[in-house]
């Protein structure tokens, strides 16, 4: 659902980016004031805030299956968001942290989603399913028995729920400041429709990580976590990516239909080296992706591990992840 310059106004870019911009001051203030905890992806984030490394590999985790676009359904694709993998498993600041990351890395050195609009999709695919599974766990911890299979269950309800809330909230955002004139009960319908189909996708996926994640923590060690976890994002990204679909995501297939994909401009990140996810002066398309897949997880692990920033104390846990 990545949106690119030229789909909204001026206007409604800004005010989404100020947004934005503000919601990543609160999430990095917040996490800055939580107890550090040096846990293990898969830890629960409560009170304390998950180690840097933590938060990097999930990151850059999201980075990797976000490169994949699964097909749907009628010649339309959609691929992993990740906000309610990122809220179970790092708490929501680290979560709001997390996406922002992946979506500027995205924007700046892949040119997928506009640079004007880089606000507008961290607000569709980082607030909204940071918002909505949080919402979800709160609901959960009251009326569930706390544990790993209410995890699970509470993250894929809202992975199956935060496509469709954040599609709802493009086709808001297009009827205030959208570019061209279009029969807004098609967008309505088109953009709903084909989200919610993505969404039972984003539930499965979610679904998997998370009791992959969950269920190995407490019989492996921190060290094997994190390899692992590395391990996963670079195969994710050099070889599962090469299976992509090629198909429209279902914005672009809403766009097309509906009569505005036209108003779209190309992003300047265009010269990025990397745009496109194919690294500029390699032919062999299976080694340009993989090459960019590798360098989009670098720079998001790198991005996330500096943004989480250090502090000074840390809670003493016998499984410590290196900070």
């Amino acid at each position: 659902m990545h949106v690119p310059d030229g789909f909204l106004d001026t206007p409604t870019s800004v005010a989404t980016g100020v947004a934005a911009a503000a919601a990543l001051a609160l999430a990095i203030r917040s996490s800055r004031m939580q107890r550090p905890s040096r846990t293990s992806p898969g830890a629960p984030a409560a009170s304390a805030a998950p180690s840097r490394t933590t938060t990097a590999l999930v990151t850059s985790f999201i980075f990797a299956g976000q490169m994949i676009n699964l097909p749907v359904s009628d010649g339309t694709s959609g691929h992993l968001m990740g906000g309610a993998i990122a809220t179970v498993l790092l708490g929501p600041a680290r979560a709001l942290m997390a996406m922002g990351v992946v979506l500027a890395v995205q924007a700046v050195l892949f040119a997928d989603g506009g640079l004007s609009a880089l606000g507008t999709n961290i607000l569709l695919m980082g607030i909204v399913p940071v918002l909505t599974t949080w919402l979800v766990l709160r609901a959960a911890e009251r009326l569930l028995p706390i544990g790993r299979a209410s995890r699970v269950a509470a993250g894929a309800l809202a992975g199956l729920l935060s496509v469709p809330l954040s599609a709802g909230t493009f086709v808001g955002l297009y009827a205030i400041g959208g570019e061209a004139p279009v029969a807004f009960g098609a967008l309505v319908s088109g953009m709903l429709g084909w989200h919610l189909l993505i969404g039972v996708v984003e539930a499965a996926i979610t679904a998997a990580v998370l009791a992959t994640v969950l269920a190995s923590r407490p019989h492996a060690s921190t060290r094997t976590l994190v390899v692992s976890s590395a391990v996963a994002s670079v195969a994710v990204a050099t070889v599962a990516s090469q299976w992509a679909s090629g198909h429209p995501d279902g914005l672009e297939f809403v766009a097309t239909t509906t009569g505005f994909l036209d108003t779209a401009r190309d992003s300047l990140a265009a010269l990025s080296p990397f745009a496109d996810y194919a690294t500029a002066g390699i032919t062999n398309s299976w080694a340009s992706l993989a090459v960019a897949g590798v360098v989009g997880v670098a720079v998001s692990f790198a991005m996330a591990f500096l943004t989480a920033g250090r502090r000074p104390a840390v809670v003493a846990e016998s499984d410590a992840v290196p900070a």
